[in-house]
């Protein structure tokens, strides 16, 4: 990773989310980062990327995709410019609101190179693959991997959205003309151990890839860096994108939805510095830090020593 061709992008949105206050996390990670010792990270150049999010505190009007079409507006920008630094020569790090934020710049990444396979290593508590016919909650945050696989998954659950929320979907799936994003065959989840059923069918019907904590403990970090970039070896580019809910709840009280049995703070950095470093990475990603929900600072403070020990060699 060229520490001289860097960009953070920073997507100010949380309207996937249930809670909100993780629009807020991106500045305060990257203002904590920057107070080092080094403050090499505060010379990175940082570009915003903001959803509409006026009006938005009242009741959704589509429940099964909870404000869908912001989320749509917000990622259809965010897309277009990932793909620009990305053309440019230039590596994005996207801080992220909600996970929702992640499908603008897998997109954005597609775009700038349609020709290159691209794999996709997903650390995260949760599988994210939802849709609007299985999410229980409507919220979006638990749906970019089902947007990214252009998933229509209608006989997985029991929801009926209507024309309007159809619609959208599609549209958000097809965001760069391009539909699916990701093969399933190219996908690594590390960490996932809050999930629904009808996500374990999906996961289990593509034979997605997925390493749990059990094997975590059992194998070692170093061991599941290799074993990911080995599924992933047939793949030209890797996006990562890590949700900080991925950590144990005791170390994350700052995001949304907090799971117990997670990673510790050495093994996510461990994690991070080994796919950092693979050769492949084109992009990657933090998601899902909300100060109004952290406790002194305590998540805001980890996340940003994990962005420093990746972008700043010791």
């Amino acid at each position: 990773m060229d520490f001289n061709k860097l960009r953070f992008v920073e997507v100010a949105a949380d309207l996937g989310a249930r809670t909100r206050g993780s629009s807020l996390g991106t500045d305060s990670v990257l203002t904590a980062a920057g107070k080092g010792n080094t403050n090499q990270v505060s010379k990175i150049p940082r570009d915003r990327i903001s959803a509409n999010q006026e009006g938005t505190s009242g009741l959704a009007p589509l429940i099964h995709a909870r404000w869908i079409d912001r989320i749509l507006d917000c990622n259809q920008r965010l897309a277009d410019h990932v793909c620009q630094v990305l053309t440019s020569g230039s590596f994005p790090f996207v801080m992220s609101g909600d996970h929702s934020g992640a499908i603008g710049p897998i997109s954005g990444l597609r775009m700038a190179f349609p020709g290159k396979r691209t794999g996709l290593i997903w650390i995260d508590a949760h599988f994210d693959i939802h849709t609007p016919f299985t999410s229980h909650s409507g919220n979006m945050h638990g749906m970019p991997i089902g947007c990214l696989l252009n998933l229509r998954n209608e006989g997985e659950g029991s929801n009926l959205p209507g024309h309007s929320t159809i619609a959208m979907w599609e549209s958000l799936c097809n965001i760069g003309g391009i539909a699916p994003k990701i093969r399933p065959e190219d996908i690594v989840f590390i960490g996932v151990r809050d999930f629904e059923e009808e996500e374990l069918r999906v996961i289990r019907k593509l034979n997605i890839c997925q390493i749990g904590m059990d094997e975590i403990i059992a194998s070692g970090v170093a061991a599941v860096a290799a074993k990911t970039l080995d599924c992933l070896s047939v793949c030209d580019q890797l996006y990562l994108s890590f949700d900080i809910d991925s950590l144990d709840k005791e170390l994350v009280p700052g995001t949304g939805t907090p799971v117990g049995g997670g990673l510790s703070k050495k093994q996510a950095e461990t994690l991070l510095l080994s796919f950092s470093r693979s050769g492949k990475l084109a992009a990657m990603e933090f998601s899902e830090i909300d100060p109004k929900l952290d406790e002194n600072d305590k998540t805001v403070n980890l996340a940003a020593e994990l962005i420093t020990k990746i972008l700043v060699p010791a």
